[in-house]
């Protein structure tokens, strides 16, 4: 199994909108619907309201390369660039 631990810092206030707009265009549902998703969530951090974490696991580098070319993910890349002022993305391998 892969991780993936994507860190988002949003503009100031735009958490919300941000979160919205990926729920409304059915982003988040799309991509737990890809081949080989296992996990696809959001988490809010209780401290900074600016930031956002989204953990994903995958069942292959195979799965997570044709996530990453659908139209949605493609969509998602754009929302990024809108609302967000970093991304950090981790990648992890089970043993």
């Amino acid at each position: 199994m892969i991780r993936l631990v994507v860190k988002y810092q949003l503009r100031e206030g735009l958490r919300e909108e941000f979160l919205g707009k990926i729920k409304g265009e059915g982003l988040q549902s799309a991509s737990e619907k890809d081949a080989g998703n296992i996990q696809y969530d959001f988490y809010l951090s209780e401290k900074d309201p600016n930031e956002l974490v989204l953990l994903e696991a995958w069942e292959s580098d195979e799965a997570i390369g044709a996530h990453c070319e659908a139209p949605h993910f493609k969509r998602m890349m754009e929302v990024e660039k809108e609302y967000a002022e970093s991304v950090n993305v981790e990648k992890y391998v089970s043993e």
